[in-house]
C-alpha cells in the first residue's frame, strides 16, 4: 500500500528547523541514556538475582560435593582398613598356633604361644591409635574370652586372665558364630557401653569381628576389634570450617546418618545416638530429603545434587550421599552430607553483585562522556529524520524523500537506511497478513479434523445450553447420525429425572466458569438416542469462540471401568469373607492401624466379643497392648517383615498368654506401603502342653538316672563274676594242660599210637580253652568302664601296629596305605584294640595274597566321618556276614586262618559305646572292606568321660 507525500522543498537544507528541538535533544539524549541505564541496571539487577544465586549455588555445590566425595574415601579406608587387619590377624601364625595349641593336649608351651598372641594384638593397638580393643572369644568355654588386649592411659595393656569376661551373650558374637568361614560381622556404628550402661564421655564404637576355626574345619570362636570412631567424626567436623576457612560453625555444618535416619554425627550433639540414648532423632524428621536409598553414591556417583532444606538451623543448602558400610550386605549404608546456610549463598551473591555494580558504574559514565563529545554531530541529521517521519506519520509518504535528505554515514545513515527498510516492507507485510489469514482458515480446517477425530466424545455448547459443535466419537456414543445434534439442548442427552437440576448447574457454572471433572465418585448417567442409558463422565473447560463464551464439554463412556471396579469390588468382598473365614487370627489395619477387616478367629483369641472393627484404631481396641507393640507396627510400616514364633503377652487382668505372629506390610496399586498385615496364633494351649512334656520329661530322667545307676551295679556285678568265673575255669584247665603234658614227657616210651594224639588233642584243646577265655575277659572288658574321651591320632596308633605285625613276619610283603592327619575324639585304649583287631585280620586274612595291600583312610558320607580299613585278602561270602560279629562265630576254618572268633565281636561293642556303627562289605578272593565311625550325627562331640 503506498500514499502520496507532499514535501515543502525538494531541498532538506531547506527544511524548516525546530528551535525547540535543537535546544533540548542533547540534554534529553543524556537525560534518556542515564534513565535507560539506570533502568537496565535495574532489569538487569533483578534479571541476574537468580543467576548469580544460581552460579553462587553451584560454586557451594563443587565445594561441598568435593569434601563429601573426599570424606568418603576417608570413611571407606576406615572401614576396609579395619576388616583388613582383622583379616591379617585372623590367620596370623600367632593366631594360628594358638588355636591350636588351645584345639589339642595342653603342651609346656602354652603360656609362651598365648603371649606371642598378646604381644601381637599390643603392637596393633599401639599402631592404630584408634582402637580400642581386640580379642579372641572361644565357643568351647561357652563364649568366654581367652585373650583381650585393650587400650589404657600408659599405651596397650594385657587385660589378666582374672578379668576376662564372658561374651557368649553379646549380639554380635551370636551373629559372627553364624557366618560360613571368610565372611565378617560388621556392628552398627553404636555408643559403647559397659556393662550394659552406656560410657561417658560418648566413645562412637564400630565392631568388626570374624570366625576362627581349627585345624580339622571346626569352629574355635571369633575374633573381634572394637575401634573408636571418634577422632575420624572430629576429623570429619572439622571438615566444616576448611570448606571456605570459615571460623563461623554456624554457617557450615557436618552431618552423618545411619540407613535408619538415626544421626551419628549432627552440629548439635545432643541430636546425636539418640537410638542409644532414650530419644531418636532421625535424619527425615529434620532434614526431610526424601527416601535415604535413593540417594547418589558418594563413591562413584555422576553427581550428587544440591537439596535446600528448612532445619533447625534453618534454610540450609545440603549435599547428601551414600557411602557403603558393610560390603557383605548393600542394604546397610551411611548417609554423609555437609550443609551450608543460606546466609553463605548471601556473601557469595553480594560479593559477585558489587563486583557487578562496580562494572556498570564504570560503563555509564564513559557512555556519558561520549553522548556529551558526539551529540552536536548527531543532532542535526536526527532533526531532519524527525521532520520526514512527521510527514510520514500524516500520510505523505515518497518513497525518495529518505533518499534526498544525503545523511552521512554512520548510525544516523543507519537510522535512515533502517527507515527506508521499514517504510518498503509495509507493503510486503499486508501481502504477508493475506497469506497468513490463507493459512489460518486452513488450520481450523485442520482443528476440525483433529476435533472429530478425537477417541473421546466432544461437544461445543454455547452460554444457553445449545450444542454447537459435536465430533464423531459423540455422536457415536449417544447413537446419533453426524451433525443431528447440532442445535439441541445439551440436556437432550441426559436422562429426564437429571435434566431439571442440570439447568441450574449449568447457569450457575456459566456465572463462574472453571476447568471441571464431573462423574468421578457420583453416579452420573448419559442417555442415547433410543433411550438406554449409560455410565458417564464429563469434563468442562471455558473456551472463547466467535466473540462469545462457549464449553467444550468432554464425555467418556466408563461402561467398562464400571465393569472392572464391579468385579473389583465383588473379589474385595470375597478377600473380606475369606479373612474372616480364616482358621488363624488375621487384621489388616491401614497405615494410621485403623482395622479394614479381621478374622472371626482374631475377635475371638481377643476376647473381643461379636464387635465390629471395621475404622476402629487397634490400641483403642486393645488398651492393654505391650508398648514394644507399637516399635513393632512402626517397623512393618516401614516396609520390614516381623516374625516372632513364641511371644508371651500379660494382659492387665494378670492372664499369660502365648502368641506366634507375623507382620507383613501391604502396598496398594501405586506400590506404595498401605499399611500392614498381621498373622498371630493362640499357641497357649500348646504351651501349655509343651511345659507339661517338660515336667513329665524330668520326671523320666530322673527314672533314667535310677535305672543307670542299677545297670552300672549289675555291670560291676558282672565284671566280678566274669573274673571269678575266668579264675575258677583256669585252674582245673591248668591242671588238665599241665598233667597231660607231664604225662606225654614222663611215659613217652609207654604211650604210642592213638594215646599219643589223644593227649596232643586234650593239650591243644585246653589252649583253645584259655584263649576262650581270655576272650571272653576282652568281651567283658570292652563293654564295662568308663569312655574317656580325648584327641586320638589314628594315623599314629595304624603305624605302629603295622610297624609290630611287619616284625611278627618279616618274611612277608605287605603294601601298606595309611592316610595321614586321620584323628578323632575317643577313648584311646578302646580305639588301639579296633585298630589292632581290624589290621590284625587284614594281616591274616591277607597271608596267602601274593601282592597284599591294606589300606587305612577316611571319607566324609552323608554327614558322616567314616574310617574304613581295606584289605585284597580272602575275603568272604556275604551271605554269612551276620554272624561277623557275634562272639566264637567264625567264616573260615581254623586250619585255613587261626582265630577263635572274638575280635570283630569286640570291635563293634567298642565302636557301640562310642555312638557309632560298623559295617563290612566282601566277596569270596576279593578282600574285605571295614567302615565304622566313632561318633553318629546326633552324638556330640564334647569332650568329657561316659559310662
Amino acid at each position: 500500500m503506498s500514499c502520496p507525500v507532499i514535501l515543502a522543498s525538494a531541498n532538506p537544507d531547506a527544511m524548516p528547523r525546530s528551535p525547540a528541538l535543537s535546544l533540548t535533544l542533547p540534554r534529553k539524549a543524556i537525560l534518556l541514556t542515564v534513565i535507560a541505564v539506570l533502568l537496565g541496571g535495574a532489569a538487569q539487577w533483578i534479571a541476574q538475582e537468580r543467576d548469580l544465586r544460581r552460579k553462587a549455588l553451584a560454586s557451594l555445590q563443587r565445594d561441598l560435593v568435593g569434601v563429601v566425595k573426599r570424606n568418603s574415601l576417608l570413611l571407606t579406608e576406615i572401614f576396609d582398613s579395619t576388616r583388613r587387619d582383622l583379616q591379617f590377624l585372623a590367620i596370623a601364625p600367632a593366631t594360628r598356633k594358638f588355636v591350636a595349641m588351645r584345639s589339642g593336649a595342653p603342651r609346656s608351651a602354652d603360656a609362651i604361644r598365648e603371649a606371642a598372641l598378646a604381644d601381637l594384638f599390643r603392637a596393633f593397638i599401639a599402631s592404630r591409635p584408634d582402637y580400642d580393643q581386640i580379642r579372641l572369644i572361644g565357643l568351647r568355654n561357652e563364649g568366654r574370652e581367652l585373650v583381650r588386649v585393650e587400650k589404657g592411659a600408659q599405651g596397650p595393656r594385657i587385660v589378666p586372665a582374672e578379668k576376662l569376661q564372658s561374651k557368649g551373650d553379646r549380639d554380635y558374637f551370636v551373629a559372627t558364630i553364624k557366618l560360613k568361614p571368610g565372611e565378617l560381622y560388621v556392628s552398627d556404628i553404636n555408643l559403647n557401653r559397659e556393662r550394659g550402661v552406656v560410657e561417658l564421655p560418648h566413645k562412637p564404637t564400630l565392631r568388626v569381628a570374624i570366625p576362627i576355626y581349627a585345624d580339622d574345619g571346626s569352629m574355635f570362636g571369633i575374633l573381634a576389634i572394637n575401634r573408636n570412631l571418634k577422632p575420624a567424626l572430629d576429623l570429619l567436623s572439622r571438615e566444616t570450617l576448611e570448606v571456605y576457612d570459615d571460623k563461623d560453625p554456624e554457617r557450615l555444618h557436618f552431618y552423618l546418618a545411619n540407613e535408619e535416619g538415626d544421626f551419628i554425627a549432627h552440629p548439635d550433639v545432643a541430636h546425636t545416638f539418640g537410638f542409644d540414648l532414650g530419644q531418636r532423632h532421625r535424619w527425615q524428621d529434620e532434614l526431610n530429603p526424601g527416601s535415604l536409598d535413593t540417594l547418589p553414591e558418594a563413591i562413584g556417583s555422576t553427581g550428587i545434587p544440591l537439596r535446600t532444606v528448612d532445619g533447625t538451623f534453618g534454610v540450609q543448602h545440603l549435599a547428601p550421599a551414600r557411602l557403603a558400610f558393610d560390603s557383605g550386605n548393600p542394604q546397610r549404608f551411611l548417609v554423609l552430607a555437609y550443609a551450608a546456610s543460606n546466609a553463605r549463598v548471601d556473601d557469595l551473591v553480594a560479593i559477585s553483585r558489587r563486583s557487578l555494580i562496580v562494572g556498570n558504574g564504570g560503563i555509564l559514565i564513559m557512555l556519558l562522556l561520549v553522548i556529551g563529545l558526539g551529540m552536536r554531530r548527531i543532532t542535526e541529521p536526527i532533526q531532519r529524520l524527525t521532520i520526514v517521519a512527521d510527514r510520514v506519520a500524516k500520510g505523505n509518504f515518497d518513497p525518495d524523500a529518505l533518499a534526498r535528505l544525503n545523511v552521512s554515514g554512520g548510525e544516523v545513515g543507519s537510522l535512515q537506511a533502517a527507515l527506508d527498510r521499514m517504510l518498503r516492507e509495509v507493503h510486503q507485510r499486508e501481502q504477508r497478513v493475506l497469506q497468513l489469514n490463507a493459512e489460518l482458515a486452513e488450520r481450523a480446517a485442520e482443528a476440525r479434523l483433529i476435533f472429530d477425530a478425537s477417541p473421546e466424545g466432544a461437544l461445543l455448547v454455547d452460554d444457553s445450553g445449545r450444542i454447537v459443535q459435536v465430533n464423531r466419537r459423540a455422536s457415536e456414543m449417544f447413537g446419533y447420525p453426524p451433525d443431528a445434534l447440532v442445535g439441541r439442548a445439551v440436556e437432550d442427552l441426559m436422562p429426564e429425572r437429571l435434566r431439571g437440576q442440570h439447568v441450574a448447574h449449568r447457569d450457575g457454572y456459566v456465572r463462574a466458569p472453571e476447568v471441571r471433572y464431573m462423574g468421578r465418585g457420583r453416579d452420573l448417567r448419559g442417555r442415547r438416542h433410543d433411550g438406554s442409558e449409560f455410565p458417564i463422565e464429563l469434563s468442562l473447560a471455558p473456551i472463547r469462540h466467535g466473540n462469545a463464551d462457549h464449553v467444550i464439554v468432554g464425555a467418556t463412556d466408563i461402561t467398562a471401568r464400571k465393569q472392572a471396579e464391579e468385579a473389583l469390588a465383588r473379589s474385595e468382598h470375597q478377600l473380606r469373607r475369606l479373612i474372616e473365614q480364616a482358621p488363624i487370627g488375621i487384621a489388616m489395619f491401614d497405615r494410621t492401624m485403623r482395622y479394614i477387616v479381621a478374622s472371626r478367629r482374631w475377635v475371638r483369641d481377643h476376647g473381643l466379643g461379636d464387635r465390629d472393627l471395621t475404622g476402629l484404631l487397634h490400641y483403642d481396641v486393645n488398651p492393654d497392648l505391650p508398648v514394644y507393640w507399637h516399635e513393632v507396627h512402626r517397623r512393618g510400616l516401614a516396609g520390614e517383615i516381623i516374625e516372632n514364633d513364641d511371644d508371651e503377652w500379660r494382659r492387665n487382668d494378670g492372664t499369660r498368654q502365648w502368641l506366634r505372629w507375623a507382620v507383613h506390610p501391604w502396598r496398594n496399586a501405586a506400590g506404595e506401603i498401605g499399611g500392614i498385615i498381621i498373622f498371630a496364633e493362640d499357641i497357649t494351649e500348646r504351651r501349655r502342653a509343651d511345659e507339661e512334656i517338660r515336667r513329665l520329661n524330668a520326671g523320666l530322667e530322673q527314672r533314667v538316672a535310677e535305672r543307670t545307676n542299677e545297670l552300672r551295679a549289675a555291670n560291676r556285678e558282672l565284671e566280678a563274676f566274669s573274673y571269678a568265673v575266668a579264675h575258677d575255669l583256669r585252674a582245673p584247665l591248668r591242671a588238665i594242660n599241665g598233667f597231660s603234658v607231664a604225662l606225654k614227657e614222663d611215659h613217652a616210651g609207654h604211650i604210642t599210637g592213638e594215646a599219643t594224639d589223644c593227649l596232643d588233642e586234650i593239650i591243644e584243646g585246653c589252649r583253645r580253652m584259655s584263649e576262650l577265655i581270655d576272650g571272653l575277659l576282652v568281651l567283658s572288658r570292652a563293654t564295662q568302664g568308663k569312655v574317656d574321651r580325648q584327641e586320638v591320632d589314628l594315623t599314629a596308633i595304624a603305624r605302629r601296629i603295622c610297624s609290630e605285625l611287619a616284625r611278627s613276619e618279616p618274611e612277608r610283603k605287605v603294601h601298606w596305605e595309611i592316610e595321614d592327619g586321620l584323628t578323632t575324639r575317643g577313648d584311646r585304649r578302646m580305639l588301639e584294640a579296633v585298630l589292632y583287631n581290624l589290621l590284625g585280620n587284614a594281616w591274616k586274612y591277607s597271608s596267602r595274597t601274593a601282592d597284599a595291600r591294606i589300606q587305612l583312610n577316611a571319607s566324609l558320607e552323608k554327614g558322616e566321618r567314616r574310617f574304613c580299613v581295606v584289605d585284597n585278602g580272602a575275603g568272604f561270602d556275604m551271605r554269612h556276614a551276620g554272624k561277623l560279629f557275634a562272639p566264637f562265630q567264625r567264616l573260615h576254618r581254623r586250619d585255613e586262618f587261626p582265630g577263635i572268633g572274638i575280635g570283630l565281636a569286640t570291635v563293634q561293642r567298642i565302636i557301640h559305646r562310642h555312638g557309632g556303627h560298623i559295617e563290612a562289605n566282601s566277596a569270596p578272593g576279593a578282600g574285605a572292606r571295614f567302615c565304622f565311625t566313632v561318633e553318629s550325627s546326633g552324638s556330640s562331640s564334647a569332650g568329657g568321660t561316659d559310662e
